[in-house]
């Protein structure tokens, strides 16, 4: 299932995306830049590709400013489609190309990257935007726990409300039985009886590092706390949340597909535990 748009995922970390490679803009910049380096390049002057591009791209280069050819070599009025990509490409992406001597995919793919817009997020600003989407991507949480606040943020998280939307759920309905809530991201993390109980019990713990006016919902579902806090504590109380929120997927994961239904006491925490490692 197409959980998010994949663009949304070709972005770097810190600007809402997943670091994943945008294999499309890759190869299609490798594919402008050998055509352009085969005819301007002077290794490849008296090549067979270079005259068949020349000829081709000849009033392309000259719009774009990229080469001084002769007036009297010959030339085609017409660009052929595939390669009348080549200033589509230039134009689409804006970036100097006057100002590029070596015509390389590495080269040209840093401006659109540069030129990239953080994805926003709710009504916050675009500086604590940043900080959300470095705090999703921290190294200090686990792959499991980065990918489920990364599809917490994106309203992407596969409950039936999402499901429902695209016809792959025959209901919206939370799964828990006297519940009758739509479950939505917000429902199964925060407003569903069962999450309830369960911040309930974890105020007594998250309370070592936070105090509990700042564990809001937006500090739940997007980071930010209010306030001022020190790093370490800020760290030790997004970890154990991120393991809420995990735990609370895990469980109506298997209510949903195993029909068990677990209680807080079987996953709850000794209250003799002292470290901020997260649940287990």
């Amino acid at each position: 299932m197409d959980r998010v748009r994949r663009d949304t995922m070709y972005k770097s970390p810190e600007k809402g995306g997943k670091n994943t490679p945008n294999v499309t803009l890759i190869l299609m910049a490798t594919f402008v830049c050998s055509c352009i380096k085969l005819c301007v390049d002077p290794r490849y002057a008296n090549t067979k590709c270079h005259y068949v591009l020349r000829f081709y791209l000849s009033s392309v280069l000259r719009r774009m400013g990229l080469a001084t050819l002769p007036q009297n070599a010959p030339s085609s009025w017409t660009v052929l489609p595939h390669l009348s990509f080549v200033e589509r490409f230039v134009q689409k992406n804006t970036f100097d190309h006057k100002a590029i001597s070596k015509w390389s995919a590495r080269n040209i793919l840093e401006t659109p990257r540069e030129k990239e817009m953080v994805d926003p997020v709710g009504w916050f600003p675009e500086q604590t935007v940043k900080v959300i989407w470095q705090n999703i991507s921290s190294s200090e949480l686990s792959n499991k726990h980065r990918d489920i606040a990364w599809l917490v943020v994106r309203r992407a998280l596969p409950v039936r409300s999402f499901m429902h939307s695209r016809s792959l759920s025959a209901t919206a309905r939370c799964p828990r039985g006297g519940c009758g809530g739509d479950e939505t991201v917000t429902h199964l993390l925060l407003e569903c009886a069962f999450a309830k109980k369960v911040w309930r019990e974890m105020q007594w713990y998250l309370s070592r590092f936070i105090p509990s006016s700042s564990v809001t919902q937006d500090s739940v579902l997007h980071v930010p706390f209010l306030g001022t806090h020190t790093e370490t504590d800020i760290n030790c109380c997004w970890k154990n949340i991120k393991s809420v929120k995990d735990a609370l997927w895990s469980a109506r994961n298997l209510l949903v597909f195993q029909c068990k239904e677990l209680s807080v006491a079987d996953w709850h925490i000794p209250r003799s535990r002292t470290t901020c490692s997260g649940m287990h």
